[in-house]
């Protein structure tokens, strides 16, 4: 009896065995799936026919006329079975690991060559934006009128070399200092803060505005140029340039002028009244 259940057990572990096999599908290995189905299919042959296991009812209960020799003999059998299934089972798994090993391995190619590429991608626009920046820097750099770039705060970040003459300070001087605390007079800095606020607040540039403001002897000096905000993608204005010339000459000019054109008119003022006197004389 104990025999016939250890068959009975041995059966059910291959039976387990096809079952994975079944699961993992391996393809292109039809023909070793059909031998080790076959010789499921043989051992279950074997144990189902009356010369390994046998039975009759006898009214008291169920017998097995079988002898220890043929069950000895179908255990190894079975056993034999049950060992080249299971060499078949690890042979596939061993296969399809491989497989699955090399499409791993293709699949990280893959992610490295995209990597790769993307990192090239990458340093290409990181080189183009600092041939950019380095024409940018050049380009103002060299300009005839002073420049200067700051944020919010006033402070600058930018100081080219027309600002370096036209003011006094050098860039070292110039870069970290608040702008308009370092160039306007004391009681215009609130009005100066205010109107270069407002190229922040309203993402709108001021065009040809004239201002006073000092340079690096206190002396006073007049300016005429634009300011505008440098935007960004996320829609907000982080900076401003500031740009001007130096119309102190044409301002002192039309001051002269004006103060010439006063006197003149003081002169013709001067002039007529004696005219009118000395007329009204002679008619007297």
């Amino acid at each position: 009896m104990i025999d016939i259940l250890l068959v009975l057990w041995k059966v059910a572990a291959y039976l387990g065995f096809v079952a994975l096999l079944v699961k993992l599908k391996p393809r292109g290995y039809d023909v070793m799936r059909l031998l080790v189905l076959g010789l499921f299919v043989t051992s279950m042959s074997l144990l189902l026919t009356r010369q390994v296991v046998g039975y009759a009812s006898d009214g008291a209960g169920w017998a097995f006329p079988v002898s220890n020799e043929t069950l000895r003999t179908t255990n190894r059998i079975v056993d034999r079975l049950l060992l080249v299934s299971a060499l078949a089972y690890f042979w596939l798994a061993l296969v399809r690991f491989d497989r699955f090993s090399k499409t791993i391995q293709r699949s990280r190619t893959t992610l490295a060559d995209q990597v790769e590429q993307k990192r090239q991608e990458l340093r290409t626009a990181a080189e183009e934006l600092n041939t950019s920046e380095l024409h940018f820097r050049e380009l103002v750099e060299h300009m005839p009128i002073a420049c200067g770039t700051f944020d919010k705060n006033g402070t600058l970040l930018t100081w080219n070399r027309a600002a370096e003459r036209i003011y006094g300070y050098s860039e070292q001087e110039a870069i970290g200092s608040c702008y308009w605390e370092l160039l306007s007079e004391p009681d215009e800095v609130e009005l100066f803060r205010v109107t270069i606020q407002s190229v922040f607040k309203n993402n709108r540039a001021i065009d040809h505005i004239e201002w006073r403001d000092r340079d690096k002897r206190g002396k006073v000096g007049w300016r005429m140029g634009n300011a505008f905000p440098l935007g960004s993608p996320d829609g907000e204005v982080h900076y401003c340039i500031g740009m001007g010339i130096d119309i102190t000459k044409q301002k002192l000019a039309e001051e002269a002028c004006l103060r010439e054109r006063e006197l003149l008119r003081r002169l013709y003022d001067l002039h007529e009244r004696e005219r009118r006197s000395y007329a009204s004389d002679l008619h007297d």
